[in-house]
């Protein structure tokens, strides 16, 4: 491995869990502070998305509120994506932490980033999402409940984004 890759990948990751912790934080202030100052309005706060931003992937994901104290997010950089996805670059995958003993993390999406000429040549897997000048963003959504009736299940349905809701949250950088 280039030893130069190993402070970015550093880097990318300590972004990446200050966006989740961050998010942590927005959602916990606004649960703490939901119609406190806001009650004689009517109106409730709820956090904002926060926003992650894959710099080897060339892309931004607005990140739904619900997800910031459930959701991990792990990048696979294109040698390691290869091996499970055929042509991809590079691979960003939102797992959901269960909370039952000895249950595994699901995704509830992965983004999939194919380099433009390789997509011409192999359609790849998921369904595109987007499409930047050199790069089209794949994604790949669950097609159902991996987890069994009870708490992880009710929560991991509840996270599950549709396509539209992905495609709007998605943006090429």
């Amino acid at each position: 491995m280039n030893v130069r890759v190993l402070p970015t990948l550093a880097r990318r990751a300590i972004v990446g869990l200050a966006l989740v912790a961050g998010a942590s934080l927005a959602a916990c202030d606004a649960k703490g502070k939901a119609g406190a100052s806001d009650a004689g309005a009517g109106a409730t706060r709820q956090a904002p998305p926060s926003t992650y931003q894959s710099l080897t992937g060339h892309f931004e994901f607005a990140v739904p509120a619900a997800w910031s104290t459930t959701v991990r997010i792990v990048e696979e950089p294109g040698v390691s994506a290869a091996g499970t996805w055929p042509g991809v670059a590079h691979a960003v995958h939102f797992l959901f932490q269960p909370t039952a003993p000895g249950a595994k993390s699901q995704s509830v999406l992965s983004v999939l980033v194919y380099d433009s000429a390789t997509v011409a040549r192999t359609p790849g897997a998921g369904v595109e999402a987007a499409r930047g000048a050199a790069r089209v963003y794949r994604v790949v959504l669950p097609t159902r409940n991996p987890f069994p009736a009870g708490a992880d299940h009710d929560a991991f349905q509840a996270l599950m984004p549709s396509l539209d809701a992905v495609k709007g949250a998605l943006r090429p950088t």
